[in-house]
């Protein structure tokens, strides 16, 4: 994961994206704020509350220290 400090503008929003596209996702999932569709392709994009409060609770989940990670945890990433 990527971390930007700034503001929730699409000139922050542009310095984490020159880093994130580089992954080359398949799929993005946001929360809808109107910036991310400058940037991201509509067939890669979903906007989806629901979607975003389980990836949000997925990679806390993930990052807690008495996490067991095994081969079948699977990662998931947000753009927000």
């Amino acid at each position: 994961m990527k971390w930007i400090v700034g503001d929730r503008s699409s000139k922050t929003f542009r310095r984490l994206w020159w880093i994130v596209r580089g992954w080359c996702c398949f799929l993005y999932i946001t929360d809808g704020y109107p910036v991310y569709p400058c940037f991201i392709d509509d067939c890669d994009h979903l906007v989806s509350k629901t979607a975003m409060t389980r990836v949000e609770g997925e990679n806390s989940r993930l990052r807690h220290p008495d996490r067991s990670f095994t081969s079948s945890n699977v990662l998931l990433f947000q753009v927000c």
